[in-house]
């Protein structure tokens, strides 16, 4: 799998999206990893079984992408892949959640660079691995 790895953040919030101010209310908060490329791999993983997928993207060097790497290996996504930079943050999303369920999001997502990927996808080649795509 290639893509973002995020650290999805919802936050709840009191009222709907149409009375919703400058400010408002927060009811609840939870933090999860996400990223469509992250959630892909877990399930994959859990499917085909553990050290069978790897995970190509990009993550800052902070305590997310030590939190990411951490749940990533326990689910048994190949980590090898990820690269780190100490330009950017790890990507993040912001989901607001109304109290009538609407969601509305705003990301800081890292940039994946299309370098890395196929700088990890070269390396996995030349050392006598395979990559197996999944469609």
């Amino acid at each position: 799998m290639a893509g973002a790895i995020n650290w999805d953040i919802n936050l709840f919030v009191e009222r709907g999206f149409q009375k919703l101010a400058r400010r408002f209310r927060l009811r609840k908060s939870r933090v999860y990893p996400g990223g469509k490329a992250a959630n892909v791999a877990v399930a994959s993983a859990r499917i085909l079984s553990p050290g069978q997928t790897i995970l190509i993207g990009c993550l800052g060097k902070d305590s997310i992408a030590e939190q990411q790497i951490e749940i990533l290996r326990s689910e048994g996504v190949v980590v090898s892949g990820i690269k780190f930079s100490e330009d950017v943050e790890s990507g993040q999303a912001y989901i607001i959640i109304d109290k009538d369920g609407r969601l509305t999001s705003a990301s800081h997502i890292t940039v994946f660079v299309c370098f890395f990927a196929r700088e990890a996808a070269l390396s996995i080649v030349s050392n006598g691995g395979s990559i197996k795509i999944i469609i």
